[in-house]
């Protein structure tokens, strides 16, 4: 958390700094740099408008670019590049709204969407290696390792970014840091120790032995680190716009021809010559001076008396020292052929004797200007002093006094302080990083620098060279050996010194070999200490580390032991369980017969009953109609018993009404008894709710009744 919200050099902190550089790599055109500078803008302004941000005003647009890409430009500038990308019907206003048209938006998208993709591949792969070359890493702690090497690389494109852009303008204030592999535990979290030195040597190698997808990622990383750097200070670029470099002459140092007759590796061997060819298609001048020559010739002879000291070692502990020592020159160049081919030291310094005839196949000029004159100039001695001030002892004066004599013979070529990069015409190229930063931070003259390292001059070259793969190769290859190797933690004679004594003790054993490399307590004893010493301490320390291998592989063992019995047991209880499964298989298997069988004939009872159900239903419907049909039968005789008694009844009373004389009263009782006997027959065969619906009815009937007799006897009475 405190590496992310540290504040970069361009103020900004490293996780801003970091997710500014990803978004420029995925923006970043794919021409030469000096072509699209001036319209860099309009990428910048479709990379916003591909995101949907809403920018309905300039202000509102240039504020979404210094958001995402950090670069402040004037809303002038802004409102140019809108009515360029306008004309080219890239964008479109529309309603009130800059728009980007939807095939424009898609490829932008597209493509971040394939730089995300490549990135996780790029980091997936790398863990898939970590974890196979160390099982003992958990999951989790391949994911921290991880983790830190995102910290680790923002750190270095940090610096990698300034370095070259303080080239272009040295007025700019961008403060540096210093050696990135040694200085990294003090800005990387806390780990054990095994982890530290896991990272210390794994980080390396994922720059030096990536795949071409990896080189492509880092190539686009660096180029977007540099930019970001150089628009903060310059976002015109003018001074790479304007940079010819016909006619420019570089000399080059010791370490870069080492790098360029194969004394680096392969790789490093490429990747120089690339650059010598990228320079020299753009009319630069590669030279070296009579001075170079002479070192080169002298650190020949060096090393070839320094190897005839020493017993020849193992070819895998030869191999082992040129990969951990940190100084590559002939000595780590004879152990890495001598372990590929078995060649002897004769044979291997006999292709360098013709130095002169080397350097004219590479392309190089030997030149003598002002050689002679500087051999004894006080400006030389004053400048080695300081360089070896700086450095505090760790370059052999001989060294030191070549880099202080090309500072001074690069300076007075260019005849006065050169205060724009453009108009440089003299440079010192070198692989030594610490060199570059002295000019840089040390350099009492005020001016554009005047040594530059591999990497950061195949970076300027990029702004004026299209992309290409063996361009990001070369690049990315340059790249590794200045920043992210640490000069002080094995010198080669240091290594020497160590498989000597292996050799001659008889100790063949890679890891003890690897553990004495890495031991920086002891390296630093043996170092500057005498024979008598160097044997006593190597022999103490040897032992150690044998003794600790030992146990460890003791423990390993029997860790190995106790797995194997785990996994014995785990095998026993794995076959128990089968047997058991088996067994409980057959039994199941019974039991599914079983209920099978239960179930067919469950299933045949239900099939019998729902017949006999569907038999009785049928009988029941029957029935139900024949009741029915006597319910309607009986209701039939009932109606005809309920009209019987009413007519019988009407009948009894009219006789009694015709034949009796009575009085009125009488007669109406007489009627009321009828309709009570009505209504109980009624009441007895319908019910009383007929009974009562017949009530009037019957009521009125035999009202009107009792009137008829009452007139017929009046009309009697009267006649």
């Amino acid at each position: 958390m405190i590496e992310k919200n540290r504040e970069t050099v361009l103020g900004v902190t490293a996780s801003e700094l970091a997710l500014t550089i990803k978004r420029i790599s995925q923006a970043l055109p794919t021409g030469k740099l000096a072509d699209v500078v001036n319209e860099i803008v309009d990428v910048f302004i479709c990379e916003v408008l591909a995101t949907n941000r809403s920018t309905n005003t300039i202000s509102e647009l240039n504020e979404a670019i210094r958001e995402i890409f950090k670069i402040k430009y004037e809303d002038e500038e802004i409102e140019e590049a809108i009515g360029r990308l306008i004309e080219s019907n890239t964008i479109s206003l529309k309603g009130g709204e800059y728009q980007l048209g939807i095939g424009s938006q898609n490829l932008i998208l597209s493509k971040i969407k394939d730089e995300m993709d490549g990135e996780s591949r790029v980091y997936e792969n790398w863990k898939a290696d970590i974890a196979a070359r160390y099982p003992s890493l958990t999951e989790s702690d391949v994911d921290e390792i991880a983790g830190d090497l995102a910290i680790f690389l923002t750190r270095v494109l940090e610096q990698h970014g300034a370095e070259t852009a303080l080239l272009i303008n040295p007025s700019a204030s961008l403060p540096l840091s210093k050696n990135l592999v040694s200085d990294m535990n003090s800005f990387l979290p806390k780990r054990s120790p095994e982890i530290s030195l896991i990272r210390e040597k794994e980080f390396t190698n994922f720059f030096t032995e990536g795949d071409i997808a990896r080189n492509r990622y880092i190539a686009k990383l660096l180029d977007a680190s540099f930019i970001i750097h150089a628009l903060t200070i310059d976002k015109t670029a003018s001074e790479l716009i304007k940079w010819h470099t016909k006619g420019t002459v570089v000399y080059i140092d010791t370490n870069f021809i080492y790098q360029l007759i194969d004394l680096h590796g392969e790789r490093e061997t490429a990747a120089a010559q690339q650059l010598m060819k990228f320079a020299k298609d753009m009319g630069m001048i590669m030279a070296v001076s009579s001075r170079t020559i002479n070192e080169l010739q002298a650190s020949l002879k060096l090393a070839r008396n320094h190897l005839k000291k020493y017993q020849i070692p193992p070819k895998r502990l030869a191999e082992l020292a040129a990969r951990e020592a940190t100084q590559q020159n002939f000595v780590t160049a004879y152990w890495r052929l001598y372990a590929k081919e078995s060649i002897s030291i004769d044979e291997f310094f006999v292709r360098f004797r013709n130095v002169d005839v080397i350097m004219k196949d590479l392309g190089v000029e030997i030149r003598e200007t002002l050689c002679t004159e500087l051999e004894t100039d006080a400006e030389v001695s004053g400048e080695a002093y300081r360089l070896g001030k700086f450095l505090r002892g760790k370059r052999e004066d001989i060294v030191v006094r070549h880099d202080a004599f090309h500072r001074v013979l690069v300076k007075r070529l260019r005849g006065k302080v050169v205060h724009h990069f453009n108009e440089a015409k003299y440079w010192f190229l070198t692989c030594d990083m610490a060199l570059t930063r002295y000019d840089q931070q040390i350099n009492p003259d005020p001016g554009v620098p005047v040594c530059v390292s591999a990497n950061q001059w195949m970076q300027l070259l990029r702004t004026i060279v299209p992309r290409t793969d063996d361009f990001s190769q070369a690049f990315e290859a340059l790249l590794c050996s200045p920043y992210l190797r640490s000069q002080e933690r094995l010198p080669v004679n240091t290594a020497q010194k160590i498989i000597d004594r292996m050799a001659r003790t008889k100790r063949h054993d890679p890891e003890v070999a690897a553990r004495l490399f890495t031991d920086e307590v002891f390296t630093a004893k043996i170092e500057n200490a005498e024979t008598e010493q160097i044997d006593e301490e190597f022999e103490i320390e040897a032992q150690h580390k044998e003794k600790e291998i030992s146990d460890e592989k003791k423990a390993m063992q029997e860790r190995q032991s106790g797995l194997e019995k785990e996994a014995t047991k785990l095998a026993e209880k794995i076959k128990e369980l089968e047997t058991s499964v088996e067994s409980n298989k057959g039994e199941a298997k019974k039991t599914i017969e079983s209920l099978a069988k239960d179930r067919d004939q469950k299933s045949r009872e239900s099939e019998a009953l729902k017949k006999i159900m569907d038999t009785t239903e049928e009988a029941l419907s029957e029935s139900e109609t024949e009741i029915g049909e006597l319910q309607k039968t009986v209701s039939s005789y009932r109606s005809i018993a309920v009209w019987g008694v009413g007519i019988v009844c009407v009948i009894v009373i009219a006789l009694l009404f015709y034949f009796i004389k009575m009085s009125t009263l009488v007669r109406v009782e007489v009627a009321f008894g009828g309709l009570v006997v009505y209504l109980a027959a009624t009441a007895f065969f319908h019910g009383r709710e007929t009974a009562k619906n017949h009530t009037v009815v019957v009521g009125v009937f035999l009202g009107i009744l009792v009137a008829i007799f009452e007139i017929m006897e009046t009309v009697y009475s009267n006649g």
